[in-house]
Formats: structure tokens, sequence, C-alpha cells
């Protein structure tokens, strides 16, 4: 794997180009979980995936989609992420405010 070449990719939004980078060493076993992290990401920039759905009963993914929403100031999308925690602690205590 040329690591200047994804480097520069991943830098330069050229998400094509980081993407036949990623794919063949994101697919061998035993894969580095960076690599498929970024690989990850670099399909979801391409719009190839949508990280919801393929785990939508991910609670973690819930819980941080509240915690980032929150930062940003979407309040609603906070909400809306954390609707799926129902009886949760954390949600419990954002829908008390």
């Amino acid at each position: 794997m040329d690591v200047t070449a994804l480097q520069n990719a991943l830098a330069t939004g050229d998400w094509a180009l980081a993407e036949s980078i990623l794919a063949p060493v994101a697919a061998e076993k035993n894969a580095h979980p960076s690599l498929l992290y970024n690989y990850g990401k670099v399909l979801l920039e391409l719009r190839r995936i949508n990280a919801w759905l393929l785990s939508p009963n991910d609670l973690d993914a819930c819980r941080n989609l509240g915690r980032v929403a929150i930062r940003c100031g979407n309040y609603s999308a906070a909400k809306a992420g954390w609707n799926a925690l129902a009886g949760d602690e954390e949600d419990d205590i954002a829908n008390r405010h």
C-alpha cells in the first residue's frame, strides 16, 4: 500500500483514489482496524454506504449521534438519536430538559 498516496488522497478529498488504495487492504483477513475505519469513512464520503442503516440498533452509535448533535447545537437531532434509547439513562437525562 502506498501510504503517501493514501494520505494525499484523504487530505485532498480524492475519495475514489482513497477507495482504490484501501479496498484491497481492507478486504484482507485481519486487516488493521484503522484501515477498516478509513475505508468506511471513504465509503460514506462516496455515499456508497450509510452507517446508520448498517446497524440501527447500535445503542453506542445512538448515544454518540446525540452527543455530537448537542455539541453542534442541533438539539432535535440529539433527541432523535436518543429516542432509540427509550428508558436508557442518557435518554432520560436528555429528555428532562
